[in-house]
């Protein structure tokens, strides 16, 4: 997969990731999405009406994102 950073700098800002959408499949159409909101200590897995906390992704819940939030650094 791809990997990314939970800090991203945009237009001389700085932001941190706090929740991406992550897709399976071929086309942006048809698939599979699911979403991962994490921070350094805690993570949870979003799969339709299910919510799994996944302490493990919180190093890794950013790669492969679809779409991504960002909070500003303050």
């Amino acid at each position: 997969g791809l990997p990314a950073e939970a800090r991203v700098r945009l237009s001389g800002m700085d932001f941190n990731r706090f929740a991406v959408v992550h897709h399976t499949f071929k086309t942006p159409k048809c698939g599979h999405y699911t979403a991962t909101v994490a921070t350094k200590t805690a993570a949870f897995y979003c799969d339709d009406s299910t919510i799994t906390a996944r302490p493990d992704l919180c190093d890794t819940a950013w790669n492969d994102a679809y779409l991504s939030w960002l909070s500003s650094v303050t």
